[in-house]
């Protein structure tokens, strides 16, 4: 068990300890789970305390530097992949590109 570390942790803290890293609210985390989102709060909360941790951005650094979760670049979750562009142009080759980095969740969308 690394240092950091008061309490173990559990399979459902380690899923979301990943999601966390890689951005993704407690709304869209309770959807990922299919739990509460309040739920998904608390497992944060417990992480925080378990790592002393003094926010979600610490948390997850330090998560990061101890091995406990991959790095979120690598991460593929259902919740990125289910993410549309808000709005794009398009090239002269008739690609469309991003028009920023805007990006919204299809759950929202009419």
């Amino acid at each position: 068990m690394p240092y950091i570390l008061m309490q173990p942790m559990t399979a459902r803290e380690l899923e979301v300890l990943t999601l966390v890293a890689s951005g993704a609210s407690a709304k869209e985390i309770g959807r990922e789970l299919e739990i509460n989102s309040r739920t998904v709060e608390s497992h944060i909360s417990h992480l925080k305390l378990k790592t002393r941790s003094r926010n979600r951005a610490h948390l997850v650094a330090m998560a990061l530097e101890e091995g406990l979760i991959d790095n979120p670049c690598h991460v593929t979750s259902g919740i990125i992949a289910d993410m549309l562009p808000v709005a794009t142009k398009r090239r002269r080759g008739g690609q469309n590109v991003l028009n920023g980095s805007v990006a919204i969740s299809r759950d929202i969308l009419p």
